[in-house]
C-alpha cells in the first residue's frame, strides 16, 4: 500500500498501516471533502473509496457485560461534514496504546457504512491507515472557506 498523501511505501503492522514520512507544518494534508456527506447519503465503500478524515474526538463507550472489551466512537471530519465511527476490536488496540489519537489523520481502508438507529449512519472501521498522529497536528485541519470549525469534545 502507498500512502495518498506523501505517495510513499506503507508500513505495516496487524491491521493498520503506517506513514513513516515524518510530519513538516510545509506538508499540509489534503482531507476528502465531500467524502462524509456521500457517506451520510449512504453510498457505498465501494462507490466512495478511501477518505482521507480527521479524527475530532474519541470517546470510550463502556460496555454492559465484563468479558467484552470497551469500545470506542469517532468523530471524522473530512474538511466540510462530521460523522461518527466506531472501531473494530482489533483497531482499538492503536487507541490504547496512544497510537491513533484526537487529530489523527487517517484513512479507512476496510469499513462499513451501517445505518443504525433512526436511520442514522455510522461507519464501523475494520482496517485503517495513519497518515499523522494528533500529536504531530495539535489541532483540527482547516476545512474548505465556507466550512465551520467543528466544537467536538474529547
Amino acid at each position: 500500500f502507498w500512502c495518498k498523501n506523501c505517495k510513499n511505501l506503507l508500513y505495516q503492522s496487524q491491521f493498520v498501516f503506517f506513514c513513516t514520512t515524518p510530519f513538516s507544518s510545509t506538508m499540509a494534508v489534503q482531507l476528502s471533502t465531500g467524502s462524509i456527506e456521500d457517506l451520510l447519503d449512504g453510498s457505498t465503500p465501494q462507490e466512495v473509496g478511501q477518505p482521507t478524515l480527521q479524527i475530532l474526538s474519541l470517546k470510550k463507550i463502556p460496555v454492559s457485560n465484563s468479558g467484552e472489551q470497551d469500545r470506542y466512537r469517532l468523530s471524522l471530519w473530512d474538511g466540510e461534514n462530521v460523522m461518527f465511527a466506531m472501531v473494530a476490536s482489533c483497531v482499538q488496540e492503536l487507541i490504547t496504546s496512544d497510537q491513533l489519537d484526537r487529530w489523527a489523520v487517517i484513512c479507512p481502508d476496510v469499513y462499513v457504512n451501517a445505518e443504525i438507529m433512526n436511520e442514522k449512519r455510522i461507519l464501523i472501521i475494520m482496517q485503517l491507515t495513519i497518515i499523522q498522529k494528533g500529536s504531530d497536528i495539535g489541532g483540527q485541519i482547516q476545512g474548505h472557506p465556507g466550512a465551520q470549525p467543528v466544537n467536538e469534545g474529547a
